[in-house]
């Protein structure tokens, strides 16, 4: 295949250790190997240039602008900070198609001088409620101001929108959100993740776990939840992740039954997935897909979650929903005693097919070279 793709992305995707570029890499990884020719566009700001990034196409990287040049912008500050003249001209050096990561980088969506080109925007989640979220679970007066500021500029700015030619929303309730505002420009583009079959192992074991960012407000808040319900459970809970808030490294000191496992390996956090007897991942804010949810279904045991998590997402069926603390108790009691069967990995099936990376890069592509997906 000779064609060829501009792809502007929001962050340096490798190492793929979180949910937003977890997407971004594996949806770049599989259409490399669809042989599609790439110009890589990469925001660049602390995780570094990757060569791994580099053996998929051709990667220019980019620095954010500072936040107080988002000040004199009526932009969100996500977007005006990734504007660059650099990159702007390179998009103008030829006619090809652009895939716009995030509405992150969505500055040039709607520039006259690409009027002409084919465009589709790819959705991680409904930005402004995300942010929204994000302000609701703030404690500190200035970060709150700008997670609402934020959310409120992300709101009138889905408007952009328009100008793409289609919109690749992560889950059926942000499809059809999008479809209120867009119609049939929106369509469902599944998660792409490093997960081919379901490889959940038969069997039990002792403990259960939560994985996630742990500098991440959304996280933390999960965390703490299930440090505060974690009494009389007859399992350990273990919560793992990249650099934990020093709030949850004072409140695991006083349980003896929970273990914090901070910044562990790919490899360490695979082993830990797959012995885990439960995955416990509260959420209390609806956003996209969590990739976390998608590894503890592919590679773990039983899964339980709150509501919010599997809002909408196809994924209940495959999950045990667990809302406020006393069911949550419950149903951690309940599996405790269980042993996770072949018949019950046998039961995520259906999740290769949905989640199946080939078909879903085809299905992107053909937004981008031939039609809109009905």
């Amino acid at each position: 295949m000779s064609a060829h793709l501009h792809v502007v992305v929001f962050n340096v995707p490798w190492p793929p250790n979180y949910g937003g570029v977890i997407d971004s890499w594996y949806r770049l990884l599989e259409l490399a190997r669809l042989g599609l020719k790439m110009h890589i566009h990469c925001f660049e700001y602390g995780r570094g240039r990757a060569v791994e990034l580099e053996q998929l196409g051709r990667v220019t990287y980019y620095a954010r602008r500072p936040a107080l040049a988002g000040l004199m912008s009526t932009e969100p500050y996500i977007v005006s900070s990734r504007a660059s003249v650099q990159l702007h001209n390179n998009l103008l050096g030829d006619e090809a198609p652009i895939l716009f990561d995030g509405l992150h980088t969505c500055h040039y969506l709607a520039d006259p001088q690409l009027a002409g080109r084919r465009k589709v925007v790819r959705m991680h989640n409904v930005e402004w409620s995300y942010y929204a979220g994000l302000a609701g679970m703030e404690r500190r007066f200035f970060h709150e101001l700008y997670y609402r500021e934020e959310s409120r500029r992300l709101k009138s700015y889905e408007k952009i929108l328009y100008k793409a030619d289609a919109v690749a929303c992560i889950s059926p309730s942000d499809t059809q959100y999008y479809r209120g505002k867009v119609g049939d420009l929106s369509f469902h583009l599944p998660a792409f993740h490093p997960f081919e079959k379901i490889n959940s192992m038969p069997g039990k074991s002792d403990f259960a776990l939560y994985h996630g960012n742990l500098s991440v407000a959304e996280n933390v808040q999960a965390a703490t939840f299930l440090i505060r319900i974690w009494e009389d459970i007859p399992l350990k809970l273990v919560i793992a992740g990249m650099d934990p808030d020093y709030k949850l490294l004072e409140l695991v000191r006083e349980h003896a039954q929970i273990q914090l496992l901070p910044n562990p390996t790919e490899q360490e956090l695979d082993q830990w997935i797959q012995s885990a007897h439960v995955h416990v991942l509260p959420t209390f804010q609806q956003s996209g897909i969590k990739l976390k949810l998608l590894r503890a279904l592919f590679q773990g045991r039983f899964v339980l979650v709150s509501p919010d998590m599997v809002h909408e997402t196809g994924l209940e069926p495959f999950c045990t929903v667990a809302d406020g603390e006393q069911e949550w108790k419950e149903q951690l009691q309940a599996l405790a005693s269980k042993a996770f069967r072949p018949e019950d990995a046998e039961e995520r099936k259906p999740l290769e097919l949905l989640y199946n990376n080939r078909q879903n890069a085809l299905r992107l592509m053909q937004s981008l070279f031939v039609q809109r997906p009905q």
